[in-house]
């Protein structure tokens, strides 16, 4: 068993379906960087379950153009992501879909809590998933976000943009600084896609919400296109929106 690194390169090019990971000892690393994150384009989507049993993961540095860029790049429908904490770690991004947990997601995040710095000229960031879009129900749950994203626009404190899916995010925070260029930037989530009904429940913002030249800012919610439906309960606006 490794619990001790100075370098790594964590890949996945191989379907994790079924799989189901759960760490015993707690991993220490020092700043390192990720030259491939897991999971980095759509043919290689994390599909398994893992259960970080608490533990913290720190240090963690990732600088990429590609798109789906965070610890974990693509995540499927009917994958979990749960009991895990992510701190003192630092994306750079030039490109879209950018999470500090997952880029682009299509399963559940559950009891994830991160304070990573997000910076660059990305869109669709979220302090724990950048775009969501999925053929199945995808729940947010119990999370929050603790850190400062410096982002151009389509940005939320927990998610970027719903794209695809029927969305809950529930019981979840945001108290840290989102500062963008552009529009459709949230609290919690920036913007709404589709014809589908996205759920905020008992979640509220206590950050920084700003842009310096956009509109649609909201201190939960930023845009709601179209057709898409949302049902927001017992939430909480204390942010500064700017």
């Amino acid at each position: 068993m490794v619990t001790k690194a100075k370098h790594c390169k964590i890949l996945c090019a191989f379907s994790l379906s079924g799989f189901f990971f759960f760490p015993r000892q707690r991993i220490s690393v020092k700043i390192i960087e990720i030259t491939e994150k897991v999971a980095t384009t759509y043919k290689s989507t994390f599909t398994g379950k893992i259960d970080g049993n608490n533990y913290t993961i720190s240090g963690i540095y990732l600088n990429s153009s590609d798109n789906g860029e965070g610890l974990f790049g693509y995540t499927a429908a009917g994958s979990t992501i749960k009991n895990l904490q992510l701190e003192e770690s630092y994306i750079a991004s030039t490109s879209k879909h950018v999470g500090s947990i997952v880029g682009s997601c299509g399963g559940n995040i559950l009891n994830v809590s991160s304070n990573a710095q997000i910076d660059g000229t990305a869109s669709y960031v979220g302090g724990i998933a950048g775009v969501i879009s999925s053929t199945n129900d995808v729940t947010i749950q119990d999370c929050s976000y603790e850190g400062k994203m410096n982002v151009k626009d389509c940005a939320g404190g927990l998610v970027g943009v719903v794209q695809k899916g029927n969305v809950t995010i529930e019981n979840s925070y945001f108290d840290g600084k989102l500062n963008t260029e552009g529009s459709y930037v949230g609290g919690i989530l920036g913007s709404i896609d589709v014809a589908n009904t996205t759920n905020i429940k008992k979640c509220y913002s206590a950050g920084t919400v700003s842009s310096t030249s956009g509109y649609n800012i909201g201190g939960i919610l930023g845009c709601i296109y179209g057709a898409a439906k949302v049902n927001m309960e017992n939430c909480l606006n204390k942010a500064s929106v700017s």
